[in-house]
């Protein structure tokens, strides 16, 4: 057998690329300045990838489509660190990820000597410059994200597909 493309396996994971929506720039990338101050973005406001309507589709790619949850919400989205280290979390509402529960690249919990973790408020998920991550964001409960650079940089997000098997 010669070694090729990855073979679709998943029909239903239907997702374009990143597409320009308007004649103004606004388009399916998201692209924004961080710094040390942590900023939020809600999750259910972003562009979902929209369906080709001459694609022939099953009815899951119907339901994933159209009605479905907002913004990107359900989907898989990549994060891109572009220039800084990125800390992030995510939370259902506003006040689950903003002060004081913001984002903050230096705070870590404290082991016990049982070996108990004890958590800190601000603790997040660090995505290291040049380095992207790819997240299942899970409708009901990935609302928004907060996001802290360990200093000037960007964060690039676009929706994309799941991982290949």
């Amino acid at each position: 057998m010669s070694a090729g493309f990855p073979k679709q396996v998943r029909q239903f994971q239907y997702v374009t690329p990143p597409r320009q929506l308007s004649a103004t720039g606004v388009g399916q990338e998201m692209a924004v300045t961080v710094s040390s101050t942590a900023q939020v973005v809600n999750l259910q406001l972003l562009f979902d990838q929209a369906y080709n309507a001459g694609f022939a589709q099953t009815s899951q790619q119907q339901a994933q489509n159209i009605g479905g949850p907002s913004g990107v919400t359900g989907n898989y989205i990549t994060i891109y660190a572009d220039g800084a280290d990125l800390g992030i979390i995510v939370g259902v509402s506003l006040a689950a990820v903003t002060s004081p529960n913001s984002p903050a690249l230096a705070t870590v919990g404290t082991l016990s000597g049982s070996g108990t973790y004890q958590g800190a408020t601000g603790a997040c998920h660090r995505i290291p410059s040049g380095a992207e991550r790819r997240y299942l964001v899970q409708a009901g409960y990935d609302n928004f994200l907060a996001v802290v650079g360990s200093v000037t940089g960007t964060m690039r997000l676009y929706q994309s597909s799941p991982p290949m098997p």
